[in-house]
């Protein structure tokens, strides 16, 4: 008999239950309904099936979880033949892990999710939250948790084993095509809010996947561009959120960048994936490439990359076998892999329990309750000149492209989308989506709304596909010309209009390849009025256009996405001759032309409506069509939004402009309006959650976690990003200072600085102290601060704390947020609001620091609070010795 202190039997019987739960949820039987008590008890076909159940135990050992995760591992692996272990290294029909039906493994089942639940059209409706960027923008770890929470239950309620997210990538330029995806520009704001939602997902039982490891923070030419970045800037600003995920939130999963990083490719670099990530961060999860990113077999296997996904190209029998026997890998190779992605599996419990989880309702209050929570803490008050909160019976003209968009098709997945998410692989297909104007109808009564769409983001995409052209023959259309540069061959037709995206060879012709091609158009357009004809390129690539024999545009130095217009005086009916030249530049390759004629935004309708209406509510930015995966965005917002609102303030300056969008774009007319709102992509209750704070129900409380600059030639990444891809490279030249770093250092005023936000009411910062932990004070410092609303409204304040050290001997930014708290307070309330700072907070890496690489040196250091980085409220000075951490 074991003693009465042994839980052995316990753990058997535990085990047991466990493991029979595991094999019915695999037949597809409900264990919750079928294992009940009095079955149990009443059923003998339970009682015989136990028998059965205790046999296999003794042929499957694996299956008992009283067993160590690494005990049943190496049961697995000798029971796997290698044929099935190399089988485990490649994705299984798209988004499973490979099965092995001999021993009752099912595929276990990954599911895309930076926003929720992506709607591939298996997986059906879901809840939409907001975007991640807009999750950053709360400064609220809490809430990070909260939603890791809702998250976890959504893939539950589907019988999902895997997340396909957080991104935490940084946020280094505006135009990044996925930046809403991401959770800002400062590494130490990202591993805060990435911990606890990772956390809270794996609680869940659920195994998240961190990507694009690493320097994959831009979309133009993800595929083969490679990022140029040295080992410091790194470290310091690139790797933080990544390392976090994996020391602090023990994160199960990563997921490699389609980019190389200094040439080497993401999903063979085995500086990042091995030396880094599994030996000195101490990974023990699985490292999966992005879909169709595994360019090798021998080098990733051996650089660390254990499963290939979205192709099943290499880790296969047919490239794997002969190698084996060859020599140039090894079965402990195949073995290393095969383990690394089934020791997730265990560790969430995908073996001895059904992954679908009935008590959770796929429609889910609870996570319907968080994505609402979610946009109303994530919205940024940017300017506020008296208007808000609106008058409760003010006459509101609600105007813009985004305010009510009606449901419009996705090109590529043929999917209804909407400007409340961004696209690619991020899109959800929510159950419900509130409007801006159903919002405001909710808040302020259908009565006082009036409504125009102003200038739709369809409008120019249409002309693309609509433009009407002639050859010299009078066929309809242009006479096209693609030669293949690289081989000198020609191939000539007629094309209809200008409107393609190549993501291979133009038209998959074989006798192209997918790069180093040009293409000319040559033909000719009719005036469809007189006067001001505008003439739209959208492209990625080199292009120039000319019009009647004159060159009207020429972006011939162009990389990246550019949309760029003309306006060109017209006579009705008279023809002009056409010519647009196109050099492919990067992968996809895309090229547009349109051509209307110019709208008088003067006399526009919504210039009318905005007449009648005591104040306008533009919402404009940008949809899931324009900012998505695989490319990225221009600056400027679309055609039309600039103008019309400047139109709009010549004859009512009461705006408040609503941007919805994945990031900072360009606003020249910031100094015309009397509002501005940053909503990000709000999700499914966006509507209702902007139309609460702009009448004052909700408090705004959320601060910029980017730096919104003043226009494109200000950002840090300027002249290191597209500029330079005729290189092949893009060169992170600007090193740490990166964000408001950058404008630190230069000097720059941005248009907006990173951590700004207002509120409806106003705080005070006193009493700054900061003092030894005790216990250990030589690892932490506590850093205390008094916190009041000054104001007449309860509200919540970030408080962001900043370190600089005075004379570095390795130059320095200016300033780094090493810490922040989100306090709530009621009109005239006071609290103490403490922040730990470890000497993690004071050091910096250096090539030549030992084997860790990070150091810190003896000196004085400027401990620095405020409301953002350009509103510095507090300081307070520390010293730092050799023999002791800190010196006051």
């Amino acid at each position: 008999m074991a003693p009465p202190h042994d839980k052995k039997p316990q753990r058997i019987a535990v085990g047991l239950m466990g493991m029979i739960s595991g094999l019915l949820s695999d037949w597809g039987i409900n264990p919750s309904r079928l294992l009940a008590p009095a079955t149990l008890v009443r059923s003998a076909f339970s009682v015989f099936f136990l028998l059965v159940v205790v046999r296999a135990v003794g042929q499957y050992p694996f299956r008992n979880p009283a067993l160590s995760i690494e005990e049943r591992l190496e049961n697995l692996r000798s029971l796997m033949t290698l044929e099935e272990k190399i089988d485990l290294l490649t994705g299984y029909n798209d988004f499973f892990i490979h099965p092995v039906e001999r021993l009752g493994i099912p595929p276990f089942i990954m599911a895309d999710g930076p926003l929720g639940l992506a709607s591939w059209g298996i997986h059906g409706r879901g809840t939409a939250f907001p975007a991640a960027l807009g999750l950053a923008a709360s400064w609220n770890p809490e809430l990070a948790s909260r939603y890791g929470e809702a998250i976890g239950q959504e893939w539950r309620a589907r019988g999902l084993h895997f997340l396909l997210a957080p991104g935490v990538n940084m946020y280094r330029a505006s135009k990044g095509g996925r930046n809403f995806e991401y959770l800002g520009e400062d590494p130490f704001l990202a591993s805060e809010m990435v911990v606890p939602f990772i956390s809270a997902v794996q609680n869940r039982g659920v195994i998240v996947t961190v990507k694009h490891f690493a320097v994959n923070d831009q979309e133009f030419d993800r595929y083969t561009v490679s990022s140029e970045i040295d080992e410091r800037t790194l470290r310091e600003i690139y790797l933080p959120p990544f390392e976090a995920a994996v020391k602090r939130a023990g994160v199960w999963a990563v997921m490699t960048g389609y980019n190389p990083v200094n040439g080497v490719w993401c999903t063979e670099h085995k500086h990042l994936l091995t030396d880094i990530l599994k030996n000195e961060w101490g990974f023990r999860g699985l490292v999966m490439s992005d879909w169709g990113c595994t360019y090798s077999d021998v080098h990733a296997l051996k650089a660390g990359l254990d499963l290939e996904m979205g192709s099943k190209e290499w880790f296969t029998r047919e490239k794997l076998l002969p190698l084996l026997r060859q020599g140039a890998i090894s079965e402990a190779d195949i073995d290393s892999a095969a383990t690394r992605i089934l020791r997730p599996c265990f560790a969430m419990g995908f073996f001895d329990r059904p992954q679908l989880d009935p008590s959770i309702p796929v429609y889910n209050p609870f996570a319907n309750r968080v994505a609402h929570e979610m946009a109303q803490k994530s919205i940024v008050l940017l300017k506020n000149e008296g208007i808000l909160p609106l008058k409760p019976n003010a006459k509101i003209a609600v105007i813009g492209p985004n305010a009510n968009p009606s449901v419009f098709t996705d090109r590529e997945h043929k999917e209804p989308t909407s400007v409340f998410g961004g696209g690619g692989s991020s899109k959800v297909n929510p159950w419900k989506m509130t409007t801006l104007l159903e919002g405001m109808e909710q808040r302020f009564g259908a009565e006082n709304i009036l409504y125009h769409e102003g200038v739709s983001n369809r409008f120019v995409s249409k002309r693309f596909a609509s433009a009407g052209f002639y050859t010299k023959t009078l066929q309809p259309g242009l006479d096209a010309k693609y030669v293949n540069q690289r081989t000198g061959f020609t191939r000539e037709q007629t094309d209809r209009q200008i409107n393609f995206s190549f993501w291979r060879a133009p038209n998959n012709w074989k006798e192209f390849d997918d790069t180093n091609y040009s293409i000319t158009w040559d033909g000719f357009m009719k005036s469809p009025a007189t006067g001001p004809i505008r003439f739209f390129v959208q492209a990625q690539g080199a292009y120039k256009l000319f019009v009647g024999g004159k060159l009207v545009l020429d972006q011939w130095a162009s990389q990246s996405l550019s949309n760029e217009s003309v306006a060109l005086q017209m006579e009705q009916g008279q023809e002009y001759a056409v010519r647009l030249e196109f050099a492919q530049r990067c992968w996809p390759a895309e090229i547009r032309l349109g051509y209307a004629p110019e709208i008088d935004f003067q006399n526009h309708p919504a210039v009318q409506l905005a007449m009648q209406a005591d104040v306008v509510v533009f919402c404009g930015g940008f949809d899931a069509l324009i900012e998505l995966e695989g490319r990225d965005r221009s600056f400027d917002l679309p055609y039309g939004q600039n103008e019309l609102v400047r139109e709009i303030a010549s004859v009512n300056p009461n705006i408040v402009f609503v941007s919805v969008s994945g990031g900072g774009h360009g606003m020249p007319w910031v100094d015309s309006v009397k509002g501005i709102l940053h909503a990000w992509y709000p999700g499914q209750s966006g509507g209702l959650a902007i139309a609460e704070i702009l009448a004052g129900k909700v408090n705004p409380s959320a601060k910029l976690p980017i730096s919104i600059e003043k226009q494109w030639a200000d950002s840090p990444a300027y002249g290191n990003y597209d500029e330079e891809r005729s290189s092949g490279n893009v060169s992170y030249r600007e090193g740490v200072l990166m964000g408001y770093r950058h404008f630190d250092a230069k000097n720059i005023e941005p248009q907006f600085a990173f951590g700004h936000g207002l509120s409806y009411t106003t705080f005070g910062y006193s009493n700054l102290n900061v003092s030894s932990k005790p216990g250990n004070p030589n690892d932490t410092l506590l850093v205390r601060v008094d916190i009041t609303n000054t104001g007449s409204a309860a509200g919540a304040e970030v408080v962001q704390l900043y370190v600089r050290e005075e004379k570095p001997k390795l130059a320095r930014p200016a300033k780094e947020l090493k810490g922040f708290a989100n306090v709530s307070l009621n009109p005239g309330e006071t609290k103490t609001v403490t922040i730990p700072l470890t000497e993690r907070a004071f050091m910096y890496y250096h090539t030549d620091a030992g084997a860790s690489g990070w150091k810190s040196d003896k000196g004085l250091f400027h401990i620095l609070v405020g409301a953002s980085s350009k509103d510095i409220r507090l300081k307070e000075s520390i010293y730092r010795t050799r023999s002791a951490l800190y010196k006051f």
